[in-house]
């Protein structure tokens, strides 16, 4: 049994494989290429993030890996999902995914992956390093609440459709995501293919003529997958013109970076949850933790100090707060805390409170978790 890495030339065997598996798991037809056209490339470029095992002839599991810049506060690191691991039915029991996984942590390490992610079953991908760990915030807002909350709300909002060809409008669009401080790098190359992935459309939104914002929603209206405006504001503004424009409840998520949202929409929605958006494998602990050091410090009084954490089979790492900020560093200082890589994750990055994870001080209940998130940014 061999893994091979596939090119262009095993495209309709990949994404044939994976409409038929994920078709008969979900119970309904699938289609990748309309359903994640980032992803589906008739290339090299865009095959060659797949490993696949064959069997005469015939490709009969497979598992891609597909790495992308994200600026996490300003900084740019190296996030990666690893998924679409499909075998057969057929020849399922043969130990297949477990060969395409190691394959694929290996390219993560020689990718020199920072964080990777995936999605599945937390008890499956325990051992591969990935934990269910961060935060994402979902809410359902209705037309009650908009009414009771914003009595004075003024509907003069225009939504339009965004056209693969309208470059002013994709552009907008891009330069308004990648100002958020947790985003996958946009660009007019792959805007538009990420914007529609799971077949959302994307919508300009306008006052007066003028752009404020861009939302991307389901066939139905209620599900907004992406909604982004030019301030916190707008926004809120652009939310409410759309639950009216649709006449039915909305569901929209947001990360915890985004106070003023989260102030707003939790003082509001009857409905709503706190959850974990994703299992994440945490490789470059004290880049990564810096990072959302860095970006809770941006809207959070941090009480200076130091914390430091061992974690197994990685070394300790010192995340601090002082006079010149906040981040993270190696250490050969003594550790408070010494914990295996599942636990660090979501000791450091929730979503429950450290207190649940491992013994813990004021320092690490003041600082901790941290707003590490994931609300579908690279639509694999």
């Amino acid at each position: 049994m061999s893994v091979q890495r596939l090119g262009k030339e095993n495209y309709d065997e990949i994404i044939g494989l994976m409409n038929y598996v994920f078709g008969l798991k979900n119970g309904r037809e699938m289609d990748f290429e309309r359903d994640l056209p980032k992803m589906c490339v008739r290339d090299d470029e865009h095959m060659r993030k797949h490993f696949g095992i064959f069997e005469d002839g015939k490709l009969v599991a497979c598992l891609g890996v597909y790495p992308f810049e994200t600026v996490v506060a300003g900084e740019k690191m190296l996030f990666a999902t690893m998924g679409n691991v499909v075998t057969h039915p057929d020849y399922e029991g043969k130990g297949y995914m477990t060969k395409l996984l190691e394959r694929g942590s290996q390219e993560l390490q020689g990718l020199n992956v920072d964080v990777a992610r995936l999605g599945g079953l937390r008890s499956r991908y325990n051992r591969y390093g990935f934990e269910s760990c961060g935060q994402l915030y979902g809410f359902t807002f209705t037309a009650k609440e908009r009414e009771r909350k914003f009595p004075d709300f003024k509907d003069d909002i225009a939504f339009s459709v965004i056209e693969k060809t309208d470059e002013a409008a994709l552009n907008f669009a891009a330069q308004l995501y990648n100002a958020n401080e947790i985003a996958v790098t946009r660009d007019l190359k792959n805007a538009y293919a990420t914007m529609t992935a799971w077949r959302n459309v994307p919508y300009i939104a306008t006052r007066g003529g003028k752009a404020i914002g861009y939302l991307c929603v389901g066939a139905t209206g209620a599900g907004v997958a992406e909604a982004f405006g030019e301030d916190a504001q707008a926004k809120t503004d652009m939310l409410c013109a759309w639950q009216k424009k649709c006449e039915t409840n909305i569901n929209f998520s947001l990360q915890p970076h985004e106070i003023e949202m989260v102030k707003t929409f939790s003082a509001i929605c009857g409905s709503y949850y706190i959850g974990s958006p994703s299992h994440f494998y945490i490789r470059n602990w004290e880049k990564v933790v810096g990072a959302f050091m860095r970006l809770k410090a941006s809207y959070c009084s941090l009480p200076k100090g130091k914390l430091c954490i061992r974690i197994e089979n990685y070394g300790t790492i010192k995340l601090y707060v002082d006079e010149n900020g906040a981040g993270c560093e190696k250490t050969d200082e003594t550790p408070k805390i010494t914990l295996d890589r599942l636990s660090a994750a979501r000791y450091i990055f929730g979503p429950f409170s450290p207190v649940y994870t491992g013994g813990t001080g004021l320092l690490a209940q003041a600082w901790l978790p941290l707003p590490l998130s994931w609300n579908g940014q690279d639509r694999v």
